[in-house]
């Protein structure tokens, strides 16, 4: 029994080994792991083992390629979006300065405040008011909005399906209308000042702080809790003008549309909220967007004729030119 036994293993054995031979015939590459599969322990799993080894090498490679690559193509893209920045900059620079001197309006509309009874509004009679704490959905839609935003202007950088795109022109539009949007602005609430319907405007609110000091004026930055700035909106600013960055330049429909809802949907949160009346929601409804349209016919972005026929050629056709192409014909 010892002995048939003892004939039979060293048969297997002896099977195993041809048949590895006849493998390392087959497939040189295996020629390298020979002694391995000599290896009278552990032979099929370290082979395995191996071979999983160069596969996770090959996968971390790849994965520094492909960084590599993409870290190369965003600063290609960056040489162009350079290029019209530099061209646009005047705007750019306008518009950051403005920021703080429509910080100053808003502190000197504070001050000129009078607390008084909230006015008489047809979107508070509709809309039942928001506690103070639920105010806050407001700045949570604001939020996901202008951030959403952001990721998108700087797609072009990394999504090469939007390589027709330019970041430096979203921008560019971006704040130029809000450049002139806050203008406007600061007119309109500086020569009227309504009385704030917001809880910690009214009398008697402990919340109530204006400016007192003269350096309040200037280094006292609340975009939140201040008093008289109402006329019009500039949260909807912001907001419609995403809104307005995505239909320009966005090529999905419903994505466009899901904005526009979106806009209805946070003009009611800050009537709801009490945060601004009614008018003032409506106001820049129409403002903004006739903005948008003026400064796109009177002051147009420079783009050299090069990147832009060059962004035109990487622009894939979309339903809408298909339709367009058809009604044309």
């Amino acid at each position: 029994m010892v002995a048939g036994e003892t004939s039979s293993s060293s048969s297997t054995t002896t099977e195993l080994s041809n048949s590895i031979d006849f493998v390392l015939t087959i497939d040189p590459e295996l020629q390298a792991n020979s002694d391995v599969l000599h290896s009278p322990h552990n032979k099929i799993r370290k082979l395995s083992r191996g071979d999983a080894t160069g596969k996770n090498k090959k996968r971390y490679f790849s994965f520094l390629d492909i960084c590599r690559e993409h870290i190369e193509y965003a600063l290609s893209r960056w040489q162009k979006e350079k290029v019209v920045f530099k061209l646009n900059w005047r705007i750019l620079v306008a518009a950051i300065i403005f920021q703080y001197i429509h910080k100053i309006c808003t502190n000197i509309a504070y001050y000129l405040h009078v607390q008084r009874q909230p006015l008489r509004d047809m979107g508070f009679e509709l809309f039942p008011a928001l506690s103070r704490q639920m105010q806050i959905l407001s700045e949570i839609l604001f939020f996901t909005l202008f951030l959403s935003t952001i990721v998108f202007m700087v797609s072009p950088f990394f999504v090469r399906s939007r390589a027709h795109l330019l970041t430096s022109v979203m921008v560019t539009r971006f704040l130029g209308v809000c450049f002139f949007a806050q203008i406007l602005r600061c007119i309109t609430f500086l020569v009227t000042i309504l009385p704030g319907p917001n809880y910690h405007c009214r009398p008697q609110s402990p919340d109530y702080n204006p400016p007192r000091a003269f350096a309040d004026f200037f280094f006292r930055p609340d975009a939140f809790y201040g008093c008289g700035d109402l006329v019009f909106s500039s949260h909807t600013i912001f907001v419609l003008l995403c809104t307005l960055t995505y239909t320009k330049f966005a090529d999905c429909v419903w994505t466009k549309r899901s904005m526009w809802l979106l806009v209805v949907i946070f003009g009611i949160l800050v009537v709801s909220a009490r945060k601004h009346y009614s008018v003032d929601i409506i106001v820049a409804w129409y403002t903004v967007p006739l903005l948008w349209v003026a400064y796109e016919r009177f002051f147009p972005e420079k783009i050299p004729q090069d990147i832009l026929l060059e962004m035109q050629k990487n622009r894939e056709p979309t339903p809408l030119d298909e339709n367009l192409k058809k009604d044309v014909k």
